[in-house]
């Protein structure tokens, strides 16, 4: 069997040369980590690429690596692998289209979600008015216009891109002046020109995996991850630790918003991330998380959970396999965005 595992950012898609440094090294660890994990399954040829401008490939033996230099190379190649591949992962930018152009043409190869659902997930106004409409806790959004009366806004407040990826252009706010300064800003360098504002809810940032297996109809939700983000308001990732240090009680309703928050989107498939936040008056008896987003693809988090799952993650990512995942007991893992893993 042939499996095409392709990322976007670090395979050779990317146009620009300023590439965010934060994309590249999530990128790179997930890859790493996906494609090296596939190698061990049994009777599975895995073909990657990688972008020969970022040094060289970093894969163990048995990955078939094309190297390539250029965003027209790696579509190329991509085109031609692809038309031969029984089983295509895509790991890429839900901006742009980057996801939902790349899975739209795969069919029963994908190992991921349908493009609309893909697109639904990476418009964060439409998805928050999808979970409004559906029931699902999540976090009011609304249009951000430069024009927008700075007397009508509840500060401290979150302003980001409507369809942003990795906490690029994300901004904490918390005053008039402040917001003031910073449109000022946003303006000379034509930033946030299709953004959104949220109130800010403090708390812990969590996230859950879950797998979707639409046939027969079998969402599996992995231990929660506790999301570590910058302090400095701009809610970069910096890793997370798996499981959670939270309540029993918390884990469960977190898990089981992630997949209620799953299964109102028609189409999903495969690893999905689910970002959210136990908000702190929500950790005693009735924990009440909320959602923030839906990433329809591989997520950073990977990372831990693989060293944390008792058997090859990468059959349940590829849908080689849709066993119920057993976990090693009595272990915590730690682990940064740029790959590194410790055990607890």
């Amino acid at each position: 069997m042939q499996v095409l595992i392709s990322e976007f950012v670090c395979g050779g898609g990317w146009a620009e040369k300023d590439r965010p440094p934060s994309l590249i090294r999530e990128g790179a660890a997930m890859l790493r980590a996906i494609v090296n994990d596939a190698a061990r399954i049994p009777n599975l040829r895995v073909i990657t690429t990688w972008d020969a401008r970022l040094g060289a490939a970093p894969f163990g033996p048995g990955v078939i690596v094309h190297e390539v230099s250029s965003p027209d190379e790696e579509a190329e190649t991509f085109t031609r692998i692809q038309q031969s591949a029984d089983r295509v992962l895509v790991i890429a930018p839900e901006f742009d289209e980057i996801l939902a152009s790349r899975s739209r043409h795969l069919g029963t190869q994908s190992a991921g979600s349908a493009p609309t659902a893909i697109r639904l997930c990476a418009d964060k106004l439409a998805l928050a008015a999808h979970f409004a409409s559906a029931g699902v806790p999540t976090i009011p959004t609304q249009v951000f216009d430069f024009k927008i009366s700075e007397k009508s806004l509840p500060f401290p407040i979150v302003v980001k891109p409507r369809d942003g990826a990795g906490s690029q252009s994300t901004y904490l706010i918390g005053s008039r002046e402040e917001l003031s300064e910073r449109q000022v800003k946003w303006e000379q360098r034509g930033e946030l020109q299709d953004a959104i504002w949220q109130p800010y809810f403090a708390g812990q940032p969590v996230s859950v995996a879950v797998f979707i297996n639409p046939d027969p109809d079998q969402y599996d939700a992995c231990p929660v991850c506790e999301q570590t983000l910058s302090a400095d308001g701009r809610f970069e990732y910096a890793g997370g630790v798996v499981p959670a240090r939270l309540e029993r009680s918390v884990s469960e309703a977190v898990q089981q918003l992630a997949i209620a928050a799953c299964r109102s989107v028609p189409g999903l498939r495969g690893y999905i991330g689910v970002d959210m936040i136990v908000r702190d008056e929500s950790r005693g008896a009735n924990p009440s998380p909320i959602v923030v987003e839906i990433n329809p693809r591989l997520t950073t988090s990977y990372l831990g959970l693989r060293r944390l799952a008792a058997t090859n993650l990468a059959e349940q990512v590829l849908g080689l396999s849709h066993t119920p995942m057993a976990w090693l007991p009595e272990l915590r893992v730690r682990f940064t965005a740029a790959g590194e893993v410790t055990t607890e």
